[in-house]
């Protein structure tokens, strides 16, 4: 295969279920992926959903209350939505080398080995027989005991145990999420070694984010280089290297972009893995439109539209009780097609909410 940049953006949308077949459930999209960065609630949802096939949001929901899907602190000190068997090993591989780069800042913020050692303990203590509390009931339970909570002590406790494996989160209740410990949360599962870890890691990043580089995978996952490499070489023949610009990209062999791939628009959230998951994002983002700032907030940070894989504007909601007001900002003039794949991108997201989508654009730029 001749990779061009047209046949990387049109395999990403392929290998991350944005294009040709939809998965069926939440479940399957976030195992494929391996992990779903998940800071905000319901933009995470969404970054599911738009990879299922006509799913609302209580569809997702159902996966986290069915424990097929777990939400938690796998990598980079940063909560994602993993799939329930993969939680402990993930985490296991992953989360120990961010504790050891945090150590010092948590100490600098006031929490000592001693506050998190009581933390743990009460925190066991008050979790058992699958117990669910909010972070403010526990923090509650913690002051009461004398371990401190002010500022940002409790929820720096909160963290580390969750990269520890012994908490993650369950359901919400309301708008607030609840804590439980990760044992009594999910089923046992086999446990891996650090080779095997690594390979099924590698296996998962590619197959379902390649074409990708060594350098995104590393950025991905928070591993080192030397580790990276040692995973790309455990996974052998199960991945194919092939070069565009005098980079070396990785992914399953014998895909191909097919013509029909590049006919699609998306509305992605600020966080989706479709741009979070790489180091490097120029395939996706031209230089130009990156300068750019909207609301005094630069591209990346914002809702972005995509298009035949190209992020080609950004967007914005207005929630009311039956409706959702869809505010379009394209950066460059579209044709026809494109129009009409953004704004059924648009109604998609409508009903996924539940909601009727009514949208607005800016006039389509000259």
């Amino acid at each position: 295969m001749i990779l061009t940049l047209k046949g990387i953006l049109g395999l990403r949308l392929l290998n991350q279920g944005m294009a040709g077949r939809s998965a069926k459930t939440a479940r399957q999209v976030v195992r494929g992926l391996g992990a779903v960065q998940a800071q905000d609630y319901l933009e995470s949802l969404w970054s599911i959903g738009l990879r299922m096939s006509d799913a609302k949001q209580a569809d997702v929901e159902k996966a986290i209350l069915d424990r097929e899907i777990v939400r938690t602190w796998p990598m980079r000190g940063t909560l994602h939505f993993v799939a329930a068997e993969d939680a402990r090993w993930m985490t296991g591989l992953l989360a120990s080398r961010v504790i050891s780069r945090s150590a010092g800042r948590i100490r600098r913020m006031g929490v000592d080995e001693e506050d998190i050692s009581r933390g743990r303990k009460l925190i066991l203590e008050i979790l058992q027989g699958k117990t669910s509390l909010t972070r403010a009931e526990i923090y509650r339970q913690l002051d009461r005991a004398g371990v401190p909570v002010s500022g940002q002590r409790g929820l720096q406790i909160l963290w580390w145990l969750a990269h520890e494996g012994l908490i993650c989160l369950g359901t919400h209740r309301g708008k607030q999420p609840t804590f439980v410990l990760l044992d009594e949360w999910i089923p046992m599962t086999k446990s891996l070694s650090k080779e095997d870890a690594l390979t099924a890691l590698a296996e998962r990043y590619f197959t379902s984010h390649g074409p990708a580089t060594l350098r995104d995978f590393v950025w991905w996952s928070g591993l080192n280089v030397s580790e990276g490499r040692d995973a790309l070489q455990g996974v052998g023949e199960r991945l194919v290297k092939e070069e565009f610009g005098g980079i070396e990209y990785w992914l399953s062999p014998g895909l191909k972009p097919s013509p029909e791939i590049g006919i699609g628009a998306h509305l992605l959230s600020r966080l989706d893995e479709y741009v979070v998951a790489y180091k490097s994002r120029e395939a996706i983002l031209e230089p130009r439109f990156a300068k750019m700032k909207v609301r005094g907030l630069p591209v990346l940070f914002q809702h972005k539209i995509v298009v035949d894989g190209a992020v080609l504007g950004t967007w914005r909601r207005t929630l009311s009780r039956y409706e959702v007001e869809i505010e379009l900002n394209l950066f460059t003039r579209l044709p026809g097609q494109q129009l009409e794949a953004v704004e059924a991108a648009a109604e998609k997201y409508g009903r996924f909410l539940g909601k009727k989508a009514l949208v607005e654009r800016s006039s389509n730029p000259k």
